[in-house]
C-alpha cells in the first residue's frame, strides 16, 4: 500500500474524525459502501486506522458479518496485529481488544459516517499536496529534467490530486444512463450552440454534416500542401462560434490573425486591410464585400466593439508538446475552452535530439492524450508530403500515407481531413477546394466540395453550377 509522506503532516491529522469513521462503520455496517466511495485505507494518517479500515473493506468484499467480535477475529487472523501491538506476551491480545473497543465507543451512532469520512479525506488531500509540492521542489532543485517537462509533470500531478479528491462514481445501470442521454440530447437541442457539451460547428454546413463539428475528446489532423488554406479553415471555424477556443499559432502573429479575422468577418479583402485602404475614415467601404453588410457592423469590427470573438491566441513561436499541454490546461481551467488548434505540427519544438519522424510522432501522441485528458477537441494542422504533386493528375487524391514525417500520426488521429486545391477563378479569386475525410473512427469517409474565397480567407460550401 502506497503511503504519503507523513513527516510534516501532524497539522493535517484529525484523530477524532478517523476514529469516528471506523466507529460509525462498526456500529452501522451499511454505512461502509458510502464511506468507501470517499476514503481508501491510505487516506488514514494513523497506520492502525488504515489497517482496520482495509480489513473492514475486505470483510465486506467477503460478505462477512461486521461487528466488534467478528472484526477482532479478522484482525488477529490477518497477521497484521503484530506490526502495531506486542503479541508475544500472554496478555498480548488485550491491547488489540482495548483499542478496538475504544474505536467502537467513539460515536453514539453511525449516521454521520459520511461527514466524518469527508473530514478525513480533506486532511489526506492536504497531506498529499504537501508531499507532492515537496517532491516537485526537490526535483526542480536537482534539475533532473528540462524545465518544460517539469512544469508539465507538476500540472499533471496537481490535477491528479484534484481528481482523487473528487471521489469515485458508483456503478450505474445502463438503463439510467440511456434516460440521461436522451435528456441531454433534448437539453442540447433546446440550448443550441451555447451548450458546453455540444460539438463546436465549423460554420460550413457540408463539413458539419460529415464530421459533426469539433467533438470533445477527439484528436483531429487537418493537412494540406502550403497555401491551400489550412490556417484560414481553422480560424474560420473558430470565428463561426461563440464558444471559447484556443489557437496556438506557431506560424502567424496575433496581429496577422486579427487582420484575417477582420477580413473574414466583414468580407473585405485582406490585402486592403493590410495596405491600410480600409480604416476609420472608410468604414462604409463594405461595397467591396461579397454580400452587402451593414456599415455599423463594420464599425464595430474595426473599433473592437461589443461582439468580442472568444478566440484565445498564443503566438509564442517555440512551443513544445509540454508547453502546449500547459497552455491548454490553463485555458480550459480559466476560460472553459472547448477547442484547441495547433498551427502547425511541423513547427512544434522538442527538448531532446531525435529524428523528425520520432519528434512528429511524439507530438501526435501528446496531442491525442491532451484531447482525452482535458475532454476538448484538439485540431492539429499539418503539411502533406511534396510527393503528392509528382503523382499523375488522376492519382493526386490525398492518402493517409501523404502525412509528412510520421506514420504514427495517421494511427493516433481519430479524424484525418485533407484539403486539396482545384481550379481558381482568376476574376473572382475564388478557388475550388475539396475537403476529404480520409479517416473517421465514428463516422463516414467522403469528400466535401468547398469554395475558398482567398480575398477574405474564408471557406464556403461550393455552390452547384
Amino acid at each position: 500500500m502506497e503511503k504519503p509522506d507523513h513527516t510534516p503532516a501532524h497539522r493535517h491529522y484529525d484523530p477524532e474524525a478517523e476514529a469516528a469513521v471506523l466507529g460509525s462503520v462498526l456500529l452501522h455496517p451499511p454505512a461502509l459502501p458510502a464511506v468507501r466511495l470517499i476514503l481508501r485505507p491510505d487516506d488514514f494518517y494513523d497506520p492502525r486506522n488504515a489497517w482496520l479500515f482495509g480489513e473492514l473493506c475486505r470483510m465486506e468484499d467477503d460478505r462477512a458479518p461486521i461487528d466488534l467480535v467478528a472484526t477482532y477475529g479478522r484482525l488477529i487472523e490477518s497477521g497484521g496485529a503484530g506490526r502495531y501491538f506486542d503479541l508475544g506476551t500472554p496478555d498480548g491480545k488485550k491491547p488489540v481488544i482495548s483499542w478496538l473497543t475504544t474505536v467502537f465507543d467513539t460515536v453514539p451512532t453511525g449516521v454521520n459516517a459520511e461527514f466524518h469520512a469527508r473530514t478525513v479525506a480533506d486532511h489526506a488531500a492536504r497531506r498529499r499536496l504537501m508531499h507532492t509540492l515537496t517532491e516537485l521542489l526537490r526535483d526542480t532543485a536537482d534539475r533532473v529534467a528540462p524545465v518544460a517537462a517539469q512544469i508539465e509533470e507538476a500540472e499533471r500531478r496537481i490535477l491528479a490530486l484534484g481528481d482523487r479528491l473528487a471521489g469515485t462514481r458508483e456503478p450505474v445501470w445502463l438503463r439510467d444512463e440511456l434516460k440521461a442521454a436522451v435528456a441531454r440530447v433534448d437539453q442540447r437541442a433546446r440550448a443550441g450552440e451555447g451548450d458546453p457539451g455540444r460539438p463546436v460547428r465549423t460554420g460550413i454546413g457540408g463539413v458539419d454534416e460529415v464530421i459533426g463539428g469539433w467533438r470533445r475528446g477527439v484528436f483531429y489532423v487537418l493537412a494540406a500542401r502550403p497555401s491551400v488554406g489550412k490556417s484560414a479553415f481553422a480560424l474560420g471555424a473558430l470565428l463561426s462560434t461563440d464558444r471559447p477556443s484556443l489557437l496556438i499559432s506557431l506560424e502567424m502573429t496575433a496581429a496577422e490573425l486579427a487582420d484575417r479575422a477582420l477580413a473574414w468577418r466583414a468580407e473585405i479583402p485582406l490585402d486592403r486591410i493590410t495596405a491600410g485602404e480600409v480604416g476609420a475614415d472608410r468604414k462604409a467601404d463594405h461595397r467591396l464585400a461579397r454580400d452587402p453588410i451593414d456599415p455599423g457592423e463594420v464599425a464595430r469590427l474595426f473599433d473592437a466593439g461589443d461582439r468580442p470573438t472568444p478566440v484565445l491566441i498564443d503566438e509564442r513561436p517555440a512551443h513544445t508538446p509540454a508547453s502546449i499541454a500547459s497552455t491548454a490546461r490553463r485555458a480550459v481551467a480559466r476560460h472553459g475552452v472547448g477547442v484547441v488548434v495547433v498551427d502547425y505540427r511541423q513547427l512544434v519544438k522538442h527538448d531532446r535530439a531525435e529524428s523528425q519522424n520520432l519528434a512528429v510522432g511524439r507530438t501526435a501522441k501528446a496531442l491525442k492524450y491532451l484531447a482525452r485528458e482535458l475532454n476538448v477537441a484538439v485540431v492539429c494542422l499539418a503539411q502533406m508530403n511534396r510527393e503528392i504533386e509528382n503523382r499523375p493528375k488522376d492519382q493526386q487524391k490525398p492518402r493517409l500515407s501523404d502525412l509528412r514525417d510520421s506514420g504514427e500520426t495517421e494511427q493516433d488521429a481519430d479524424v484525418v481531413l485533407f484539403l486539396s486545391p482545384g481550379e481558381t477563378n482568376l476574376n473572382t479569386n475564388v478557388q475550388d477546394v475539396t475537403l476529404s475525410v480520409a479517416k473517421q473512427r465514428n463516422g463516414p469517409r467522403r469528400d466535401v466540395e468547398l469554395e475558398y474565397h482567398r480575398a477574405y480567407t474564408k471557406f464556403f460550401d461550393r455552390t452547384p453550377t
